[in-house]
Formats: structure tokens, sequence, C-alpha cells
């Protein structure tokens, strides 16, 4: 995972990672039901979620993030994986290894993520499958809560980090491309949906990590401007809640391809 993700990975599984979560069934679907003993990697883990689910499905699961306490705590949901502390731009396990890849958000988080295609396809035996999301480019329902919040208090991040490397778009396009650069072979991409339902308290455990804009606003200020982003947030989250819980219709972008 790229900078800023060190010691918040039970704010992180708390809150954006039920975000990502989304995704994991279309992805996993893409690659279909394992033959027999058949390897996965899950290239950049983050807190495991979508290792457990592999698992779960059969696939004899190795996870990989560059995060320790990323790995640790998917050491702990799930201990019948191969667990790994390694960027997935430089993975420490041998050519053509795995018969399926899943990277669920994680592309687009790593520093060079040209570096990641080309690792991620070296490491890919012949015929597998990669199954990679993206968050695409556009404005969002929590996007625009962000941005309310912080004109309301008038706070912004002090510094977005940018993974660094060769940019590439966040389209459906893009993302074919930056995998069939890697050296995948016919990749398809496609729009997948879902409702992320999440409680306030749980979402803010990701803002006051750091996560996303508002977060990286939160930590950009002092203790008066955070004072004023949890009021703002607990006033429109209050008014946006449903029997408590946070409602927003999600979209990323799914490609699969293969080795």
């Amino acid at each position: 995972m790229a900078r800023g993700w060190a010691g918040i990975a039970a704010e992180y599984d708390r809150s954006f990672a039920r975000l990502c979560a989304g995704a994991i069934e279309p992805l996993l679907d893409a690659l279909g039901a394992p033959e027999g003993p058949a390897r996965l990697l899950d290239a950049g883990t983050g807190t495991g979620i979508a290792a457990a689910a592999a698992f779960e499905r059969g696939w004899t699961v190795t996870a990989a993030d560059a995060e320790v306490d990323m790995t640790a705590f998917t050491a702990v949901r799930v201990p019948d994986a191969d667990v790994i502390t390694a960027s997935i731009a430089d993975l420490p396990v041998g050519d053509g290894t795995f018969e399926a890849i899943a990277a669920n958000f994680s592309i687009n988080h790593a520093d060079h993520p040209d570096r990641v295609a080309t690792e991620l396809h070296r490491v890919a035996a012949p015929g597998a499958s990669i199954a990679a999301t993206i968050w695409p480019w556009q404005r969002t329902e929590m996007n625009a809560l962000w941005s309310a919040i912080m004109d309301a208090t008038g706070t912004r991040p002090e510094h977005v980090e940018i993974p660094a490397g060769e940019p590439f778009e966040r389209s459906e396009a893009g993302l074919s491309l930056l995998l069939e650069r890697g050296g995948f072979r016919d990749p398809t991409a496609r729009r997948v949906d879902w409702t992320f339902v999440i409680a306030p308290d749980d979402l803010w455990a990701g803002v006051t990590a750091g996560l996303a804009t508002l977060g990286q606003a939160y930590t950009s200020t002092d203790g008066v401007g955070r004072e004023r982003i949890r009021a703002e947030y607990e006033r429109r989250t209050a008014d946006l809640a449903i029997d408590g819980l946070l409602r927003f219709t999600v979209e990323a972008i799914l490609a699969v391809a293969t080795a």
C-alpha cells in the first residue's frame, strides 16, 4: 500500500475496509471457482477481508501487504493464509506462482502502479486470471459530504498524497491498458455498484485516522479545526442517517485479464 497507511489497521477495518468490501463478491466471481488445489494472491490485502472470502471459496490464499500492522491483522482474520509483508511491486515469490490474483483497490493506492502490474504478471501462472478494482475519477455522494463539511469549516488538506510513478487514467480503458502494459492479455472492464451502509461513528474512525479527503483535512488542522470538523460531521450525518445508519451509493471499476 502507499504511504500513510501505517498503524491504522483497526481504524481502517472499522471504516473504509467495509466500503471496499462491497466489491469483493463480484471480484471473486470474475475469477471463477478454483479447480482443485489452486493458489490465489490477494495483492494489497489490507485487513484481509478479501483473503478470508477467497479462502471460504476454496482457494489456497497468499495475502500480501506492505504494512506490517495490516498483515498482522490479516494473519488473525485468516490463520490458514500465507501472509507476507511485502510491496506488491516487489513480491518475494517465484515466477508463475499463482493461478489467480485479486487486487481489490490496491493498484490505485500503490506507488508506481505500472510496476505493480508488471510484478503481478510475473507471479501469475500461464493462463491465470487477474481481477482488479479501482475507484473511478468522479464525484460521489461521500465526496460531496466531505466537500460540504470542509467548505462549512474552512478546512482543507495540507497535502494530498498522490502515488508516485506514471499515473494512469481511472477509467475502464485506463485500467485495461495498465494491465495490458503489464503483460496481461484480453482485458475487459465494467462498472460495479453497491450500497455502502455504515454507522456514523464507524466511518468517523477512518476520518480520525487520516483516511479519505476529510481525514486528510482533519489531520492537517489544529485542535479547534478538528472540533469544527467533528461538529459539522455530526450535524450532517445526523440529517443523513436512517435508523442510525448512513447509506452511500458506490461505484467502482472491475477489470479482468489473463496472464
